[in-house]
């Protein structure tokens, strides 16, 4: 097999795209909804982390005879700062209870909701202006909402931690990383 790939690197993102993750079947959606609102620069931030490892050591020659890799939860944090209600919601894994135009504002419940795991599909450029994907197979969101609001803050963020699941396929694979070449 000829490689092909090239750097990996994301240094801008032109998209997220993302769609409810098929849990009973495993195959990627097809039909995605991207993102509008504004990825603030730098808020976009995959932690896989490397795992723990212990080693096991033979009683006698004090040499390793097996080493146990402990497991890790892989997960991408994406924040948002600008974004509709109406999608945020579908995002974010929270309920949009939809208000009456000129009279009540929709509302979005911000305590506990049951989130429906995503397929996410991250597309950005390289260092080399070349297009490199992050697909992630089965995400659970979870968000947070904190920081100071005032004129001279920066705008608050909503930050999804998307915690990876393995796929439904059977293959236990979690992300594909896709570099440009």
């Amino acid at each position: 097999m000829a490689t092909t790939s090239g750097q990996v690197n994301i240094v801008k993102i032109d998209s997220i795209s993302y769609a409810d993750a098929d849990l009973v079947a495993g195959v990627i959606p097809t039909v995605l909804t991207t993102l509008t609102g504004l990825i603030k620069d730098g808020t976009v931030n995959p932690d896989f982390p490397e795992p723990s490892v212990t080693s096991e050591y033979d009683e006698v020659n004090q040499s390793v005879y097996r080493v146990r890799r402990g497991a890790v939860q892989n997960k991408v944090a994406i924040q948002l700062v600008t974004s509709r209600a109406s999608e945020l919601t579908k995002f974010w894994g929270k309920e949009l209870v939809a208000g009456t135009a000129g009279t009540t504002p929709d509302k979005i419940k911000l305590g506990r909701s049951a989130a429906v795991n995503k397929y996410i599909k991250i597309t950005g450029k390289n260092i080399e202006g070349k297009t490199v994907t992050l697909e992630l197979l089965n995400a659970m969101p979870i968000s947070s909402w904190s920081g100071a609001m005032g004129e001279q803050s920066e705008t608050v963020g909503v930050t999804v931690n998307f915690y990876l699941l393995q796929s439904a396929d059977g293959s236990g694979d979690e992300a594909y990383l896709s570099p440009a070449f």
